[in-house]
Parts: structure tokens; C-alpha cells; sequence
């Protein structure tokens, strides 16, 4: 079958949130037959069957298919209205789900169908970062600092607080995602002095991915008042990084959930799935699933949020061109 679910077919541009079906107006607007595009349907669902390939048998149900966050989303388990999500991987990308209400974003995020799942659809509001573990891999490949990502955090930890001073690093080294959305921006690295060693390099790097996350918590919870962000979960390879996860805890000013299982995409693609085929019959039934590993709750000052903070607005500000 020639067929997408809703968390897909709502980021083309195409569909209506509302309806759920592909729009004519849209499609007339960007040249596009809608007999053209695949059918939409729920996120959790058999959409066919194998046949032919080889390295399966036929006859296996093709079930649960999602967008990569969506399925991050639902792999964490954030099913209510208030849940958040962030993966750090290549980029950030922050996901809150908004419940059954579509909210627009008054802050440059996308809002997006998060699943329809039993015929109840839910919302999400979606922000991205276009790099996060790629400044990591940036100090590796380009500058030679570390020989591996593995080495960064303790690197970084070799570099005191006190010892940082103005240095911010802007890892805008493909332009700015959310909540700026500047794509010509290049990235900085502000404050050197001669004092400056390759430890305060990897700290400030740690800490840009951090601020550049927090700016998208900080447009998520304007966005999603009077309720805000309840609970934050955080997922993918660069979430193993206590510094860097602790430090988000602290910018954000509440507690960060890092589960186990940290590939929680292709979890929660499994997930849906195996609601699909009758495995489980509500999606509550899938809480027991979700193992917490540790929790970073937040001990930075005030004060001291307030000074990241503005290191990093004065560095965005340097970097935009827009």
C-alpha cells in the first residue's frame, strides 16, 4: 500500500492539522496533485504486509509508523499535555505534547500532529537546533582537541566555573534553527583570552549546546502557558553526558528524566506497533514500560543562570545576520 501516517504527512506542508487530510488549498498553492501523495493514517496501525523481500518472511504486519521526534515522543512516553521531550543527537530537537489543542507558536516553533493513536490525535510543539553532538564531532574532525566524543565531558570538567569568564561558544556552524531561525548565521567562539586552554573550549561547548537548548525550553513554555512544561525527558547519544544534562537541569530551573533505554525513536516506533498487533490495548498501559536511570534535578544559583544567559544572547547577537 502506498500509504504515510499523520506525524509525516503533517510536516509536509500539505495536510491540514484540523482535518487530518491533505489540503487542496495547500496543494494547489505548491503545484501538487493530492492524487499524487500516499493515504494518511493512524500512527499506530497495520499498513501491510512484507512480500518479496527475501531477508523476511511475507505475511509480517508493517505496523506503527512515525516521525523520528513523534516516535521519540511516544518512546518516552510523554503522553500528556505538558510532557516534553529533548533528543540530542546531530542537532536538538525539543518536542512538547500539547493534547488534543492545536497551539500555535507566538516563538518560531513548529506545531505538528504528534500521533493519532485509537482514534484520538495529539499535538505537539516542535523546536530545533541544527547542531548539538555535531559541535562535539566539530572539536574532533576540525580542530584536533579531543580524539574521540567520548573524552569530551572530561575535558570539560578539568575547567572550572570561575575560570570561564566571558566565553561562550555559538554552534550556529550551519546557521540557527529555532528559535531564531537565521540559516546564514555562522558559528563564534567569544571571550578568548590568552588564558584560554582546550578544557574551557570543550566546558563552553558543552555549555552552548545547553544555552542554545535552553532558548527552545524558554519558547516551549511561553508557548504552552498557563500549564508550561511539566516534565522533561531527555534521549539519544549525547544525553549520556551527566555535565551536559545536569547543566540543561540548572538552565532550565526544574528536574531532567533520563531514562535507560536513551534510542527511544525506534522504541517508541516498536511501541506503537505492538499496540497496532494487540500486544497492549491503551497506550497507558505502556507507563510500567519506562525506567527511570537518573534524574538531574537543579543546584545553579540564580545568579549565575542570569550571567549564562545573557553570555549567550550577547553571543546570538553577534552571529545573526537578520
Amino acid at each position: 500500500s502506498f500509504a504515510t501516517d499523520v506525524s509525516n504527512a503533517s510536516r509536509t506542508m500539505l495536510m491540514d492539522l484540523k482535518t487530518l487530510k491533505w489540503s487542496e488549498e495547500l496543494c494547489r498553492t505548491f503545484g501538487v496533485t493530492p492524487a499524487s501523495l500516499p493515504q494518511i493514517m493512524p500512527s499506530s496501525g497495520v499498513f501491510g504486509h512484507t512480500k518479496g523481500l527475501g531477508f523476511l518472511p511475507d505475511g509480517i504486519p508493517v505496523a506503527g509508523i512515525l516521525g523520528d521526534q513523534q516516535a521519540a515522543l511516544f518512546g518516552q512516553l510523554c503522553l500528556e499535555p505538558g510532557e516534553a521531550k529533548c533528543t540530542y543527537g546531530t542537532g536538538a530537537f525539543l518536542m512538547c505534547n500539547t493534547g488534543e489543542d492545536i497551539v500555535y507558536s507566538k516563538h518560531g516553533l513548529v506545531t505538528t500532529v504528534a500521533w493519532t493513536i485509537q482514534g484520538k490525535t495529539s499535538y505537539a510543539l516542535e523546536g530545533s537546533a541544527f547542531v548539538a553532538g555535531a559541535a562535539v564531532q566539530f572539536l574532533r574532525d576540525n580542530l584536533g582537541l579531543i580524539h574521540s566524543a567520548s573524552e569530551i565531558e572530561g575535558l570539560a570538567l578539568q575547567a572550572k566555573e570561575e575560570e570561564m569568564g566571558d566565553l561562550v561558544f555559538v554552534p550556529s556552524l550551519t546557521g540557527l534553527g529555532a528559535p531564531y531561525w537565521d540559516p546564514r548565521a555562522t558559528g563564534m567562539l567569544y571571550g578568548l583570552t590568552r588564558g584560554t586552554k582546550k578544557q574551557h573550549i570543550a566546558r563552553a561547548t558543552l555549555e552552548g549546546i545547553a544555552l542554545q537548548n535552553d532558548a527552545l525550553f524558554t519558547a516551549i513554555a511561553e508557548d504552552c502557558k498557563p500549564e508550561g512544561i511539566k516534565t522533561i525527558r531527555v534521549d539519544g547519544g549525547a544525553s549520556a553526558s551527566n555535565f551536559l544534562v545536569q547543566l540543561q537541569a540548572d538552565l532550565a530551573g526544574v528536574a531532567i528524566q533520563r531514562p535507560r533505554i536513551l534510542d527511544t525513536t525506534a522504541l517508541g516506533s516498536g511501541l506503537a506497533a505492538g499496540l497496532a498487533v494487540g500486544l497492549w490495548k491503551t497506550p497507558e498501559e505502556l507507563r510500567g514500560s519506562w525506567k527511570l536511570e537518573r534524574e538531574f534535578k537543579p543546584r545553579m544559583a540564580e545568579a549565575q543562570r542570569e550571567f549564562l544567559r545573557k553570555k549567550w544572547a550577547r553571543g546570538v547577537r553577534q552571529v545573526q545576520t537578520q
